[in-house]
């Protein structure tokens, strides 16, 4: 079975030490790329071996993607575009397979739509493949700590749509008008002060509008809460 063999959550956080430490390496972590592309999965596999993720396999398309997880039970699958197949497919395969695998998925940006489908079919993190080798590194270091991550750039076609009205989703809807309001401006990139000022109340009801949505989301921090929004169908 998979689960005897591949990473836990354990092995994750062994790696992590607190914030105030220096960023520490991920050595001894392992991971598969999966990109249709050559140039794109060797970038990719750079980017990760810099971090001292040991790269245990590479594939152009889904089902040699899936052979490679069979065969290397690694920690962490970061897929892109796979050839003759959709990405949520393949998160989803991969997921269901092997349930703890950490899966960070490259967007492409014409399909910037589709990040709802990416993180309901399992994704961790969500980035657009025009993410620069920082971007990725620091969305490996917050996947490894047990965080979700949305990246900016794969919000654009969801910023400045709406969420849906309160008597669509129905009276069973967990947040408040005024969080959802809230969650709109953090999905947008406001910081507190900014959110505050659009809606003309205090940094501390911002500070309190937020605690609650966390709550209610499940969520850890600022792009844990609009990742689980997107999931759920709170915004878009």
């Amino acid at each position: 079975m998979f689960a005897s063999t591949a990473f836990t959550l354990d092995r994750w956080e062994q790696r992590m030490s607190s914030a105030s430490s220096p960023p520490p390496t991920l050595a001894g972590l392992t991971a598969v790329v999966v990109d249709e592309w050559a140039l794109y999965r060797q970038g990719v596999a750079s980017v990760l071996r810099n971090l001292g993720i040991e790269v245990v396999g590479e594939a152009a398309g889904a089902s040699d993607g899936m052979l490679r997880l069979w065969s290397a039970r690694p920690d962490l699958l970061v897929a892109g575009s796979p050839a003759h197949s959709r990405l949520p497919e393949l998160v989803a395969e991969a997921k269901k397979a092997y349930p703890e695998l950490r899966v960070l998925a490259l967007l492409p940006v014409s399909e910037a739509g589709k990040v709802r489908p990416v993180l309901s079919s399992g994704a961790d993190a969500v980035l657009t493949r025009l993410a620069s080798p920082e971007e990725l590194e620091s969305a490996v270091r917050k996947v490894a700590a047990g965080e979700r991550v949305v990246a900016a750039a794969a919000l654009t076609v969801l910023v400045g749509t709406p969420t849906k009205r309160a008597d669509e989703l129905g009276s069973t809807h967990p947040l408040t008008v005024k969080e959802r309001e809230v969650l709109d401006l953090l999905a947008k990139g406001l910081s507190n002060r900014e959110i505050a000022g659009t809606l003309v109340v205090s940094t501390a009801t911002v500070k309190s509008h937020l605690a609650h949505i966390y709550e209610k989301l499940g969520a850890k921090n600022r792009q844990d809460a609009v990742g689980r929004a997107i999931e759920q169908g709170f915004l878009g």
